[in-house]
């Protein structure tokens, strides 16, 4: 799979799946809800963005001494120290060379809805010896039965802004099978990590997985090329106070789900009768590309997540049309049809990796417009085409646009860009 593929794929996951972790220390849990995501491995890739506290700014030397063994009491820094650090063997965190990324597949759940960790639950996950800079927060993923996928923590590190993602559990973002094989083992406390890293552009991620008191971990970190070598020392020692668990720790029976939200769900036969759906129907298409067919229409309800969305497919071709309330995640991706460089896509020449700066990347790879202003020129911009072997090589298109509250997103392969201009601007729609 090549690069530019995979980025394709990695747009596939709505930025409205990502959850921001709680405050640390927070006594109430607060709910959330995620979507279900369609495609796998994207995690490790969104990790750089959320932030974390720490007492030490890039321009302070860095600290020289590391560790220190905390009560497990809070997860807030304790004024009180244990009595006696564990025994720890000096040992080297070994990389492999920065490479491509391919992706591992996640097991498909209908719906995950997600709560906060309380700051008795965090007490009851973060490792005994701690880095005395280290906060955390995080939140726990629960299916549609309130079954614990996962947790993930935030540990904040001495780069601003750069926190390292733990996650834990069987359902864990992580483990990237394309370089599992190529992944550095390193022994720390006996524990075996498997570290990797590879470059997305500007910024490299470093990951390591590893069993720890039978309970897989993944671990994540993004950082600026020019601050790589001191996130590798952070990334090191995260993952050493993580070696040095207690027997039976980390207790993931603390992490219970405080209210498990309604699941909704409605199959439409047709286009003409989801078109009847009171909330979102208007907003599809009034008819579909020639030769297009194998509806999957479907109205989901879990939480916050609201949709209706509809796919269709001609051999191995296909358009995807979802329409939901709008998010903060999509405000932030709306640009104007003459700020080109958010969406236009002639200006950045494959593999996008490399050519889209790294403070566009988000916006360009998924741009989302105000109805009122589309055109059908700012439509042709985002379509493109490939010459991948054994596949078409129809135009490919990837947006949003937003009527008033309310966003359609739609992908598509093998359809013409002026079909699609037509049916986003039809009558019911505007």
């Amino acid at each position: 799979m090549t690069a530019e593929t995979f980025c394709e794929l990695l747009g596939e996951i709505n930025e409205k799946h990502i959850v921001q972790a709680a405050a640390a220390g927070r006594p109430e849990k607060r709910l959330r809800s995620k979507r279900w995501a369609v495609a796998a491995c994207v995690c490790l890739l969104a990790v750089a963005a959320i932030g974390g506290r720490s007492l030490f700014s890039a321009a302070e030397p860095y600290p020289a001494k590391r560790h220190e063994t905390l009560a497990p009491d809070t997860p807030e820094q304790p004024a009180t120290l244990a009595s006696a650090a564990p025994a720890r063997t000096p040992w080297t965190l070994r990389f492999n060379e920065p490479g491509a990324v391919l992706g591992a597949q996640r097991p498909m759940i209908k719906g995950i809805f997600t709560e906060a960790l309380s700051a008795e639950e965090l007490a009851a996950l973060q490792p005994q010896l701690r880095l005395s800079y280290m906060t955390c927060s995080g939140y726990a993923e629960f299916d549609t039965y309130g079954t614990l996928l996962r947790v993930v923590m935030r540990v904040a590190t001495t780069l601003p802004e750069r926190p390292v993602t733990v996650s834990v559990g069987d359902y864990a973002f992580g483990a990237l099978d394309s370089l599992r094989d190529e992944a550095a083992v390193s022994v720390c406390g006996g524990v075996e990590f498997r570290a990797y890293q590879y470059d997305s552009g500007a910024a490299v991620t470093l990951a390591a997985d590893a069993v720890i008191n039978d309970l897989p971990f993944s671990f994540s970190l993004a950082a600026e090329k020019s601050q790589l070598e001191r996130a590798k020392a952070d990334f090191k020692d995260v993952l050493e106070c993580f070696a040095y668990y207690d027997a039976g720790l980390p207790d993931l029976t603390v992490v219970t789900a405080e209210e498990i939200p309604e699941l909704t769900e409605q199959l439409f036969d047709s286009l003409s009768e989801a078109r009847t759906e009171p909330d979102f129907g208007r907003y599809l298409p009034q008819e579909l590309p020639d030769g297009f067919g194998d509806d999957l229409i479907r109205r989901f309800r879990f939480g916050e997540s609201d949709s209706l969305s509809g796919h269709w497919t001609n051999g191995l071709d296909y358009l995807s049309w979802v329409v939901s309330p709008c998010t903060a995640a999509d405000a932030r991706r709306i640009t104007a049809v003459d700020e080109r460089e958010n969406y236009d896509l002639s200006l950045y020449p494959v593999p996008r990796a490399e050519s889209v700066p790294d403070e566009l990347r988000e916006i360009v790879n998924n741009p989302v417009f105000e109805a009122d202003a589309l055109t059908q020129e700012a439509v042709w911009r985002r379509a493109w085409k490939t010459s991948d072997a054994g596949d078409t090589d129809g135009w490919r298109m990837r947006f949003g646009v937003r009527y008033g509250d309310v966003v359609v997103a739609v992908s598509s392969k093998g359809v013409d860009p002026e079909w699609l201009y037509r049916q986003l601007m039809s009558p019911n729609t505007k």
